[in-house]
């Protein structure tokens, strides 16, 4: 009999006015493990509101919080299984990226998965793909070593990446996250690529949450996650900045459906996106959400 367990990534923008959506949010989809970045600063007050006590937080803001029940509801029924998200300590030597990484290791019964949240620099602060790419490539290695340590291969990367699907960082076979839109091609673990080199690549979803097209559909959806005028003739309004990645051996825990930016809720004023453009006053973010299976 499966379990899912509920997954939501938001970079609230440090704005206290998200918490309320946030609240009907969680409510609403039934989170069970929610990751702020730019997290509001008074943590206790969210968890209280939320339902979901406060884990932990890194120094760039990225906060877990998290409801591990030892009782979890499978149609209607309580089952027995004991569920703990802990926080991975940094290893002893200083790392760069540790600020824009939080690292958690979720175990619900004989699963065990790594949470990696990230909120990693963005490319309007003066950075190109190169650096991006750079940074990123640390951040692969670092959660690549506590995966060793940890003896876990089944990874989940997720948070506000400020980079599209397609960008350097992210899609560079020798450098980024290695990712890809084929999750048959991901799954195979080791894929030999060009020039015939095998390496591990990570299933990218993403790439289904461009443009606002549903297809089968009398309605839209938001075409990304972030909205910015343009700054230059490249620049394309709507941008997929936050997202969710998937190693290969993680792909059948991952429930591709589930995967959705969340817009609306219950309460007609606190809708974070009118069918055009984003709500003033909220975050120039939209919150992402995901299922993972068990």
């Amino acid at each position: 009999m499966p379990i899912e367990r509920n997954l939501l990534f938001w970079n609230t923008k440090g704005r206290d006015k998200c918490i309320l959506p946030l609240q009907e949010i969680v409510k609403n989809n039934r989170i069970d493990i929610l990751l702020l970045a730019e997290c509001p600063a008074d943590t206790a007050a969210i968890a209280s509101k939320i339902g979901l006590p406060f884990v932990s937080h890194s120094n760039a803001g990225l906060t877990f919080f998290a409801a591990m029940p030892e009782l979890i509801v499978v149609n209607d029924q309580n089952i027995p299984i004991n569920a703990q998200l802990a926080i991975i300590p940094d290893p002893a030597n200083p790392d760069p990226t540790a600020d824009n990484l939080i690292i958690a290791r979720l175990d619900v019964g004989d699963m065990h998965i790594l949470l990696a949240g990230v909120h990693l620099p963005s490319k309007w602060q003066g950075r190109d793909a190169n650096t991006q790419a750079n940074f990123a490539e640390k951040c692969r290695r670092y959660i690549q070593i506590q995966e060793g340590l940890q003896n876990i291969n089944q990874t989940i990367i997720f948070g506000d990446f400020n980079m599209h699907p397609y960008e350097m960082g992210m899609t560079d076979s020798k450098r980024g996250f290695r990712t890809i839109s084929s999750s048959h091609i991901a799954h195979r673990r080791n894929t030999i690529g060009y020039r015939g080199i095998t390496r591990r690549y990570f299933y990218n979803p993403c790439w289904t949450l461009f443009g606002d097209f549903i297809p089968n559909s009398a309605t839209s959806r938001p075409p990304g996650t972030y909205y910015r005028s343009p700054q230059n003739d490249t620049d394309t309004y709507w941008n997929c900045l936050d997202g969710v990645l998937v190693s290969p051996e993680a792909i059948p825990r991952f429930v591709l459906p589930s995967l959705e930016v969340i817009t609306n809720n219950s309460s007609v004023s606190h809708k974070l996106y009118d069918g055009k453009r984003l709500k003033p006053g909220y975050s120039d973010h939209l919150p992402i959400t995901f299922t993972l299976t068990y």
